[in-house]
C-alpha cells in the first residue's frame, strides 16, 4: 500500500495529473493515471483537485496537507479516522466492559499498536498527542473509579 501511496503523491505524478486537468478545462484527466499506474477508477467518485481545496479530502484513511518547509505535500491521519480511534478506546475504557483490567489493557495495546502501525508512513505528532491525553483522561478516571469501589467494598 505504501507503495502505491507514494506512487500518487509523487510531485511528477501529482503535477501531471494537474496540467492535463488544466490543458484539458477540467474535463476527466484521470485516463493517463488510470494506464499509468493501471488503476481502475470509478468515474462517478473520481475528481482531481489539489488536496488544500477540499478539507474534506480523505483516502483509505489520511488526509493531506501541503508543508511549507519542505514544500510538498504530505498525509496525516484524517480527522474522521481520529475520531473513530477515541470512539473504539471509549468503548475499550468504559467501566461497564466487562473483564479484567489486564485484559482490557491489552485490547487497548492492540488497538493502539494496528493504528499506528497502519499510519505509520504519516505525520502524527499532534494526532498521537491528542490520543494519548484522551486515553490517559480515561484510564485515570478508571481508575479513581475501580479505587472507590474497592474502598465501597
Amino acid at each position: 500500500m505504501s507503495e502505491l501511496l507514494e506512487k500518487i503523491l509523487s510531485n511528477s505524478n501529482l503535477n501531471e495529473a494537474y496540467e492535463k486537468v488544466r490543458a484539458n478545462k477540467g474535463t476527466c484527466g484521470v485516463d493517463g493515471i488510470q494506464r499509468k499506474l493501471g488503476l481502475k477508477v470509478n468515474m462517478t467518485k473520481t475528481h482531481i483537485t489539489r488536496p488544500a481545496k477540499l478539507k474534506k479530502l480523505k483516502y483509505l484513511g489520511f488526509g493531506f496537507y501541503k508543508d511549507r518547509g519542505a514544500n510538498e505535500w504530505k498525509c496525516r491521519p484524517h480527522g474522521d479516522s481520529i475520531a473513530r480511534l477515541k470512539l473504539k478506546l471509549k468503548e475499550l475504557t468504559c467501566r461497564n466492559m466487562p473483564g479484567k483490567v489486564r485484559d482490557k489493557f491489552k485490547r487497548i495495546n492492540q488497538t493502539t499498536r494496528g493504528w499506528i502501525n497502519y499510519f505509520a508512513l504519516s505525520s502524527m505528532k499532534t494526532a498521537m498527542t491528542e490520543i494519548d491525553a484522551h486515553l490517559r483522561t480515561r484510564i485515570r478516571n478508571q481508575s479513581c473509579y475501580l479505587e472507590a469501589m474497592e474502598e465501597a467494598a
